[in-house]
């Protein structure tokens, strides 16, 4: 899944299959390996993309990831990532209830360091923003400048928050050199000022 990850694409079902099978596998040798659970979910996701957004095969896909995204929350609880791996794709299937909303505030409260997590947050966040309660609003505006603060994926945070019209948001938040320099080459890139 890396390598798909890092193509941006799965060009091969057979190997889908394989991977499918192999993490059957070592989920049932190990069923307390939160990972097996985690990554069989993120494997259904994939299968999920290569579908017609929105279609009944789509949201089977959507639908059993959930089901390994909230096996690995019942093994692990406190797995801060797994929770915005359940967050995402209950936005993904159209679910932006109590669920998404428990699942997203779950997810910064666990793990609100973790940079993995920050970027799902800032991207759910930023997409549901209008959605959100005004609590959960705080919660993820902190997030996002945890984030800045770490300056990871400075590039994206700009791209998403110019995507979901957040950039009023953001700008103020980008204070260091190396974060304005980002948001200027991000600005520049996209035509933007």
């Amino acid at each position: 899944m890396r390598d798909w990850e890092e193509r941006g694409s799965m060009d091969d079902p057979g190997k889908w299959d394989m991977a499918y099978r192999r993490l059957l596998l070592a989920r049932r040798l190990n069923p307390l390996n939160t990972d097996s659970s985690a990554d069989l979910g993120r494997l259904m996701e994939w299968q999920s993309w290569r579908q017609l957004p929105g279609s009944a095969e789509s949201l089977k896909y959507r639908g059993r990831a959930g089901r390994f995204y909230e096996e690995t929350i019942g093994k692990r609880p406190s797995w801060g990532f797994a929770w915005a791996l359940y967050a995402e794709n209950q936005l993904l299937s159209g679910d932006r209830g109590s669920e998404f909303l428990a699942a997203l505030e779950k997810a910064m409260v666990l793990a609100p360091w973790e940079p993995g997590v920050q970027r799902k947050v800032a991207w759910l966040g930023m997409s549901s923003w209008d959605e959100l309660p005004v609590s959960l609003r705080v919660v993820v505006e902190s997030s996002i400048r945890r984030s800045v603060a770490l300056e990871t994926n400075l590039n994206e945070l700009v791209r998403v928050a110019i995507q979901y019209d957040w950039l009023d948001r953001l700008r103020p938040m980008m204070r260091t050199d190396r974060q304005r320099a980002a948001l200027e080459l991000v600005l520049k890139q996209m035509g933007q000022r």
